[in-house]
């Protein structure tokens, strides 16, 4: 995986959460696991957060588009911003991340505990404090 460096951005994550984003070349994302939630499914998610965008900006019979119509377009963040909110752009941006794609129960059934796949970095943030709920 490729990432895009911002030292600013490590920099504040390691003070807020003892999380160093150079560790992320150790990571295996194949095997990595995360925790389930009661949220919804992000394509759900994201599509009442543009309804809910459209209703306070005064358009309640808006949006005209799905969320994932919206998602196919090619208007860029800004006028996804400009039209429904900066977190239905960001939610379009992730939605167009194909390096980001929503799991499947398949995912979850392949995924790993991250104590078996990093114990290394995990036994490090404990060590640090860090909480690891």
């Amino acid at each position: 995986m490729i990432y895009e460096w911002d030292e600013t951005k490590r920099r504040e994550t390691w003070e807020e959460r003892s999380i160093d984003f150079a560790d992320m070349d150790y990571f295996e994302w194949d095997t990595a696991i995360h925790r389930r939630s009661d949220r919804l499914p992000f394509t759900e998610y994201a599509q009442a957060a543009l309804v809910k965008a459209a209703q306070q900006r005064g358009h309640p019979d808006a949006p005209k588009l799905s969320f994932a119509e919206l998602a196919a377009t090619a208007l860029t963040f800004d006028e996804v911003a400009a039209q429904y909110g900066e977190e239905t752009a960001v939610n379009v941006i992730i939605a167009r991340d194909p390096d980001a794609p929503e799991w499947t129960p398949e995912d979850f059934a392949q995924a790993q505990p991250t104590a078996e796949v990093i114990p290394h970095i995990l036994e490090r943030w404990r060590r640090a404090g860090t909480p690891t709920k």
